[in-house]
């Protein structure tokens, strides 16, 4: 609950680029390309691809995202190792805030966002530098959703990965440049509408209240409202044919002379009298022939004349066939 209030309290602050708020994640991306050339799209003709595909390994695709400045820079890498996401916060710091005195990193708790990346890509001088002018701010554990750079993800998979079949990591990495590039020149951002303020939307997504919502459906299933005089009238009738279905029930007595395989008809009898009939006639059942074994069981055989006559006696031939 303390690192939630604490990422939603950054969020809440207005824009200092001074101590600019910058979320950071990763993906990983999945490179496909195609074993014959796909066909060009012409006047009337839509592009076409064939269905095979060769997979070309995996990759990571990593994001910077500002929310407060519309602003975002991705990059693509074979590995997400501890050097790399260190480069990429040295580029972000020497390049986009090179006069911010903090900037303030908004990360989940993956065992790469740390200090300690600084130490194992640099020398002491410059890990030294990057970690006095780096504050991390980690989501809580299993709430990797409260970075707002997961938004910015989800819109770059759905508009420049999509379906599309890229097979190497400088296609992916012009690909995603391009898009981030027109993604800043348009400004689009993320509108975040969690804060700390009671009655707000964070407060909806707490534990309990997360269960409450969930468990109310399975607590008022049980739960009918009440019926109207027309319903508890249709119940009535209901219930009263189903008393007269019960009273008129056809129980079966001692079979008569029959042949064999007929089954009697049923009996009624009164629901009165059924206690004064005697118990080996309300328990007896008529005994049905039971089927021979499936070899036993003859065929039906068709016999159908020809008229092409027999070449030896000269008689009409006569076929067997079988159903």
């Amino acid at each position: 609950m303390a690192d939630m209030e604490r990422v939603l309290a950054l969020y809440a602050e207005p824009d200092d680029p001074s101590r600019p708020v910058v979320c950071f994640d990763e993906r990983p991306c999945v490179l496909h390309d195609d074993v014959r050339d796909p066909l060009p799209m012409l006047p009337g003709l839509e592009r076409k691809q064939g269905h095979e595909d060769t997979r070309g390994g995996t990759c990571c695709a990593l994001a910077a995202f500002e929310p407060l400045s519309a602003w975002r820079r991705t990059w693509a890498l074979l590995q997400r190792r501890r050097v790399d996401f260190a480069a990429c916060v040295r580029e972000l710091c020497d390049e986009r805030y090179p006069e911010a005195k903090t900037a303030r990193l908004v990360c989940d708790q993956l065992n790469t966002h740390s200090a300690a990346s600084f130490y194992e890509a640099f020398a002491p001088e410059e890990a030294r530098r990057l970690a006095a002018k780096v504050e991390f701010v980690h989501t809580p554990v299993h709430g990797s959703w409260l970075n707002a750079v997961e938004v910015e993800l989800s819109v770059f998979v759905r508009q420049c990965l999509g379906r599309r079949r890229i097979g190497s990591v400088e296609g992916l990495r012009a690909e995603a440049e391009a898009w981030a590039a027109r993604r800043n020149a348009e400004g689009g951002t993320v509108e975040w509408q969690m804060t700390t303020e009671p009655g707000s939307r964070s407060q909806d997504s707490t534990r309990q209240q997360r269960l409450d919502a969930a468990l109310d459906p399975v607590r008022n299933l049980g739960a009918e409202k009440p019926p109207d005089a027309g319903e508890l009238d249709h119940r009535q009738e209901r219930r009263g044919r189903f008393v007269e279905l019960r009273r008129e029930r056809p129980v079966l007595l001692e079979p008569a002379d029959e042949p064999l395989g007929r089954v009697p008809a049923p009996v009624l009898v009164p629901l009165e009298d059924r206690q004064a009939a005697p118990a080996t006639a309300l328990s007896a059942r008529p005994e049905l022939p039971r089927p021979g074994p499936c070899w036993a069981t003859p065929k039906r055989t068709a016999y159908a004349g020809s008229r092409r006559p027999d070449k030896v006696t000269g008689r009409p031939r006569t076929t067997r066939r079988s159903r």
